[in-house]
């Protein structure tokens, strides 16, 4: 996924967001010939899993230019590059609940709250056993403790 920043340079009116399709068509989403200004892609970062969470630090961030939603006043597209990049480095997924499905071959894990992602993993092997011994290793690098092993329904 992308975090972007679309705007007008002109008239200091730009939008943070997120999108998981190629931005330029998120653009044609967004722009309207009812606005008295046109817009243009000014910046986007590939974000992946992070970028929710770097959509939402963002907006935090240039609360004070806030002018209604997801639009900001004045932003650089340098300093927005700057503290996505900063944000996305600060990232680190802790899933709350794990789930294995070893039949189906998957993990599924949702991961901290500011992020609301969930993330699937593919098992090799079959077994409820091997099932776990993965899931130990998974909480053991994420250092969760309130994991639990069971089948998806």
């Amino acid at each position: 996924m992308k975090v972007y920043l679309i705007g007008n340079v002109d008239f200091g009116f730009y939008k943070i967001g997120i999108t998981r399709q190629a931005v330029k068509w998120r653009l044609l989403d967004i722009d309207s010939p009812r606005l008295p200004f046109s817009l243009e892609v000014l910046a986007e970062y590939d974000a992946g899993l992070a970028a929710h969470f770097i959509e939402v630090e963002l907006h935090k961030l240039y609360k004070k230019t806030n002018a209604r939603g997801e639009w900001f006043n004045n932003i650089s597209t340098e300093d927005f590059l700057r503290q996505a990049k900063k944000l996305h480095a600060a990232y680190t997924p802790k899933p709350k609940r794990v789930y294995v499905d070893p039949y189906a071959g998957t993990v599924w894990g949702t991961l901290s709250s500011s992020a609301r992602v969930a993330v699937i993993m593919s098992l090799e092997r079959k077994t409820l056993e091997d099932a776990k011994a993965l899931m130990d290793g998974l909480m053991a690098k994420t250092e969760t403790s309130n994991a639990r092993v069971g089948t998806l329904n």
